[in-house]
């Protein structure tokens, strides 16, 4: 065990001193992650607008996806496309077998084993100077030891979401199972040896320093998700051709929007549902895609529910409309989820000026960032009552909708914006080349 520590635990390479490595005005980041755009994925939109407007003549990214799986308009995109200081290149395996649990792991596992026969290639023909993972697919982690093992070049990795623990948490593996030990053992190798870990929020990285111990806590970086607020604003509904296209107008609109995930709680929201059903005002909107929207579906279904509609997710040209159509939006986590994961969708429906009506334990992100920012309500999971008479509160009180909704967007501005966000990756990416 001691030989086997000692071949994984080797020490960091020497980075080269900045003024040997200055010589080479251009540089060259690999950027690896699933999903990104024409995909609809939350984080491939934001990988997508943080390379853009990081790339420079003097800093170039290698982008390293797959083909949409995502997308329901747009099925095939160049496997190979050139975007100014941007090369994003596509593996077309990714998305052979179907969306189910094997699937996916069997999609995830042959993009991976693409992306090093492509990652190999590309080097002979530009030296890559750092690398950028991400969580996606999740067992990210093995790839990112087996490149620092082939290509010594430092490394930042972007977790989204905190793996194996999820799979733990909603009782998908045993925590005393091979592959989990054996997955925290491949984590906690990376983790040491990566430049910086860029994590969501607050309880992500307590849960890290937690599991993970002598890590180094200044390496450990909390950057939120962000959402362009110009793009994404408030809409008045007379103006907003989204509302007139879905008979929105005479509606209070009650939204989830995005990913119907397994660590989401739908429980709750389908159970208000059924309480508010006999309330003609009110309209549960659900709009995405995902392995927990099906059971949504087959509940509202098989209790005769006529107060909602389901939609796909829509385009990047749609969604400002969308979101904007919202009177109160609804995001939500499970209660054994805390620390591992921190929804992205939340920052679009700030941005919009929409309250918030969180859904989780006491001890989430969600319910922190909510209640110490008092912009929504936040309600334990399983309390469907509260959260149905909160939403008959709303839709009584556009005063309080209003206010609430300001307090939103001021949020997002302060905090979330891209310009913030950028200045933020950029400090960290400067100091890891």
């Amino acid at each position: 065990m001691k030989r086997l520590k000692n071949i994984f635990f080797r020490k960091k390479i020497k980075k080269i001193p900045k003024n040997v490595s200055s010589k080479r005005l251009k540089k060259n980041i690999a950027l690896v992650n699933q999903y990104f755009p024409p995909d609809y994925a939350a984080t491939g939109q934001l990988l997508d607008d943080l390379t853009k407007r990081i790339a420079t003549k003097s800093l170039n990214f290698i982008i390293f996806t797959g083909q949409p799986s995502y997308s329901y308009d747009i099925k095939e995109a160049p496997s190979r496309e050139r975007d100014g200081s941007r090369l994003i290149i596509r593996s077309n395996t990714s998305r052979i077998f179907p969306r189910t649990i094997k699937g996916k792991t069997i999609n995830s596992l042959i993009f991976s084993l693409n992306f090093i026969l492509k990652l190999i290639k590309e080097s002979f023909g530009s030296k890559i100077d750092l690398f950028i993972f991400t969580t996606e697919p999740p067992f990210m982690t093995f790839l990112a030891y087996l490149v620092f093992f082939i290509f010594r070049k430092p490394f930042i990795f972007i977790l989204y979401d905190l793996y194996p623990d999820i799979l733990v948490n909603t009782k998908t593996l045993s925590v005393d199972s091979f592959l989990i030990k054996f997955w925290r053992f491949i984590n906690h190798i990376v983790y040491k040896k990566s430049d910086n870990l860029i994590v969501l929020s607050e309880h992500m990285k307590s849960k890290i320093l937690h599991s993970y111990k002598n890590l180094d806590e200044d390496k450990i970086s909390i950057i939120y998700s962000w959402v362009d607020a110009k793009i994404i604003k408030p809409i008045p509904k007379k103006d907003n051709f989204f509302v007139n296209d879905h008979n929105l107008k005479n509606k209070f609109v009650v939204m989830y929007s995005g990913n119907f995930g397994r660590c989401h709680d739908i429980e709750t929201i389908q159970e208000s549902v059924y309480q508010l059903k006999n309330d003609d005002d009110i309209l549960f909107l659900f709009i995405g895609s995902g392995p927990r929207i099906l059971p949504l579906k087959n509940f509202c279904k098989n209790n005769n529910l006529f107060n909602v509609t389901f939609l796909p997710s829509q385009p990047l040209s749609v969604l400002p409309y969308s979101l904007a159509s919202a009177d109160l939006a609804l995001v939500t986590q499970l209660e054994n989820t805390d620390g591992t994961i921190a929804p992205s969708k939340l920052y679009g429906h700030l941005a919009a000026s929409t309250p918030i009506a969180g859904v989780s334990s006491s001890n989430s992100y969600l319910n922190n960032i909510i209640c110490k920012n008092d912009f929504g309500k936040c309600f334990r999971n399983g309390d469907s009552k509260g959260l149905s008479e909160w939403i008959n509160y709303l839709k009584s009180n556009s005063s309080e909708k209003l206010k609430l909704g300001k307090k939103a967007r001021s949020f997002l501005l302060e905090n979330a914006t891209p310009e913030i966000i950028t200045k933020k990756y950029l400090n960290i990416i400067n100091k890891s080349i």
